[in-house]
């Protein structure tokens, strides 16, 4: 009999996303950990720039550079770490545009007059690129041992009142007001804070800047989100739901290969659940451009069952494509 696959002992903010956005593309992406054939430029664009901002950092706040040099060292750090990536031509997150990026990024936030630093934990340690692994009240399904919450942060800061902010850098298309407001209930700056405050820090909430990545230069905004008490509870509260649900979905074979037998009928029938609760017509709305009729088959399962043609009174926040087929 085939192994069933090991469920995840740990989770971070992605996994979470994903699961709630579809169990099954969360089974094949971290517990089968299918991979697309090509990495992402997002993901290379934002690994590369996270490193440069890490090394210009280092050089300018341990290692005593100027602001200028410490930039250019940042700057041959993205440059090097595309050094065996090759872009397409329809990319957009190029090596060019990921440098310049970041020479505009320290060309508005200078390092010698920013208003938020690196925490200093003392003894030369500042709080670049902080990375916590932390239990959460969620058993391991197999060892009974904690499941593990882990994330990175850019920079855990200080500001000059004293009061201490998760720094967070991000690449985009465009900003504007929609983006700076976007981030109010975002949970990957919930789970920071309170992984933060576990260690004993009181951090007042994140402050979110963005580098937009145009074709006639760049642009910036920055968003400060605090994060009080009751949100960082109830966010705790919400990720363990999500993942005692995951862990009943895997015990029951519907998030790997081996599905139970019929010999007990709450399984069977919890089975049967998580089958009907998971399918496209639940899960997966159509992918539409501004002039589709929304016909033809769901975008994220191009093999489903064609869907019925949009009627006017459709209300395209809600799914029309149930029973009728």
């Amino acid at each position: 009999m085939k192994q069933r696959p090991d469920f995840p002992a740990v989770w971070d903010n992605s996994m979470r996303k994903v699961f709630k956005l579809c169990p099954k593309k969360f089974e094949y992406e971290f517990i089968k950990r299918y991979r697309p054939a090509r990495f992402s430029q997002h993901l290379q664009g934002g690994m590369a720039f996270a490193h440069g901002m890490e090394v210009a950092r280092k050089a300018f706040y341990q290692e005593g550079l100027t602001h200028e040099d410490a930039v250019v060292k940042g700057w041959l750090t993205v440059a090097s770490d595309y050094s065996t990536y090759e872009s397409l031509e329809s990319d957009v997150k190029t090596a060019a545009a990921m440098t310049s990026a970041l020479a505009y990024y320290f060309s508005v936030w200078r390092m010698d007059q920013d208003f938020v630093i690196p925490y200093n934990f003392g003894n030369g340690n500042l709080g670049l690129e902080f990375s916590f692994a932390l239990p959460l009240d969620v058993l391991h399904p197999v060892t009974g041992q904690p499941l593990l919450y882990y994330g990175r942060m850019d920079m855990l800061g200080e500001r000059e009142n004293g009061t201490v902010w998760i720094v967070d850098e991000k690449t985009a298309s465009r900003l504007g007001t929609s983006w700076v407001e976007g981030w109010a209930l975002d949970s990957q700056f919930t789970g920071y804070c309170w992984a933060v405050r576990e260690y004993g820090l009181k951090v007042h909430g994140a402050i979110i800047r963005g580098v937009s990545i145009l074709s006639s230069g760049h642009g910036h905004a920055q968003s400060l989100q605090p994060r009080p008490d009751w949100m960082v509870q109830r966010w705790k509260e919400q990720l363990e739901r999500d993942i005692k649900k995951a862990i009943l979905m895997w015990d029951d074979g519907f998030l790997t290969t081996i599905w139970p037998t019929a010999a007990s009928p709450t399984a069977a029938a919890r089975l049967k659940m998580y089958a009907s609760l998971t399918s496209p017509a639940i899960f997966c709305r159509p992918i539409l451009s501004s002039r589709s009729t929304h016909r033809g088959t769901c975008l994220r399962h191009p093999n489903s069952l064609p869907l019925r043609p949009r009627r006017k009174s459709c209300n395209p926040s809600r799914p029309c494509h149930t029973s009728e087929r």
